[in-house]
């Protein structure tokens, strides 16, 4: 079988490479697959697994056991993923042999929706809210852009506050620091012995800038939050709040 299989390719190359070099139109590509077919069709591109045809097909190179061709640069591009590829010239054209290759094994597909994600712990200056806790994600396929869930408490006033919000963001890095700017909304609320709970809508923009601190992962964090609408704290209003704080850093894909 295979002894018929190799007649048939020498038979099919011979004659594919006369009719090719008796025409005076451009030729188109030709490849020899395994089981003894014959693909004739311009190739439009290459990776290290496949052949992508003109109608958008595509042929795996592991089926294929040689391509012929007059573009040279093919043969570059199958020559920078395989070195080994054997190839021979004859009337221009290239015969491009992968019997004997062996294939880059494939990529994984990516299937996180996560790149990264972190999770922040602040001071801030605004009494209603000493402390708080944000968790930063950056989805897979959305370079710089972010999503924040955050959770403020005030402990220093009576009756004490907490704050829910949610944001979205922009960071950039330039050198070893990283810029972020977040527009949040959220809800704060009091818990009055009096009348019941309070609650009312917030809205702000908040910046901060990150740099990276005694191991990988770990940052220093310093930024600050606008209050589109004031926090009123016991009857003093807060437009702004500086904060600082710390952040971890967690990878979820390379």
């Amino acid at each position: 079988m295979e002894d018929v299989l190799k007649v048939r390719y020498l038979l099919a190359i011979t004659s594919v490479l006369i009719c090719q070099s008796s025409f005076a139109a451009p030729a188109r590509d030709t490849l020899f697959i395994q089981n003894g077919d014959v693909v004739v069709s311009p190739i439009t591109s290459i990776d290290p697994w496949a052949v992508y045809l003109s109608d958008h097909s595509l042929v795996s190179l592991k089926v294929i056991n040689f391509i012929s061709t007059e573009d040279d640069s093919i043969v570059t591009l199958l020559r920078s993923f395989y070195p080994e590829a054997r190839i021979s010239t004859r009337d221009s054209r290239y015969l491009i042999s992968l019997a004997d290759v062996h294939l880059q094994p494939a990529v994984a597909a990516n299937h996180h929706v996560l790149q990264n994600f972190s999770v922040a712990a602040f001071y801030t200056s605004v009494r209603g809210e000493d402390a708080e806790v944000q968790l930063i994600c950056a989805p897979s396929g959305a370079k710089g852009f972010l999503a924040q869930f955050a959770v403020a408490a005030g402990f220093a006033v009576q009756p004490n506050t907490s704050e829910y919000s949610f944001g979205i963001g922009y960071e950039k890095q330039s050198g070893q620091f990283t810029y972020s700017a977040f527009l949040n909304a959220g809800e704060r609320f009091s818990n009055r012995q009096v009348n019941g709970d309070h609650s009312s809508v917030t809205a702000a923009f908040s910046a901060y800038s990150k740099v990276n601190i005694f191991t990988e992962g770990l940052s220093a964090m310093v930024g600050g939050r606008y209050y589109f609408k004031s926090l009123d704290v016991q009857g003093e209003f807060a437009p702004f709040a500086f904060m600082l704080g710390l952040s971890m850093d967690f990878k979820t894909q390379e």
